[in-house]
């Protein structure tokens, strides 16, 4: 009887430990899937805003300042892309942008720009 109260015990215990494992890995996928939407839903907005600021410089008739407003985007989405590049290899983001440019992705990697910590943007109002 001890023997099969044995077994049982540990057949529950296994069940138990599986049950708990799967619950945890669909609690982790569940979470990661929302801190991505998450995440996108951001990126998304502040684009936005950053796009209405652009086109508010247009609208008002000062397309120098659009375009030292767009290119601070860009120096600022290249420092981004080349601290990811220096702290991360993946094969997948170094294909999509080797496909997508004529900059090497060694000059990505290495990219530092010279506006230092803090910058004026120009004003379109």
């Amino acid at each position: 009887m001890k023997k099969k109260s044995a077994i049982i015990t540990l057949a529950i215990t296994l069940v138990l430990v599986l049950a708990s494992y799967r619950f945890g890995i669909k609690v982790t996928t569940e979470e990661y899937s929302n801190a991505l939407g998450e995440t996108q839903a951001i990126l998304a907005f502040n684009h936005m805003q950053r796009y209405k600021k652009i086109l508010k410089c247009l609208n008002n008739k000062k397309p120098s300042e659009a375009a030292e407003k767009l290119k601070m985007d860009i120096v600022t989405e290249k420092e981004l892309i080349a601290n990811y590049l220096s702290e991360n290899e993946s094969e997948s983001v170094s294909k999509y942008i080797s496909l997508r440019t004529k900059e090497t992705l060694e000059d990505l990697k290495n990219f530092k720009s010279n506006r230092g910590q803090s910058w004026r943007e120009p004003s379109c109002k």
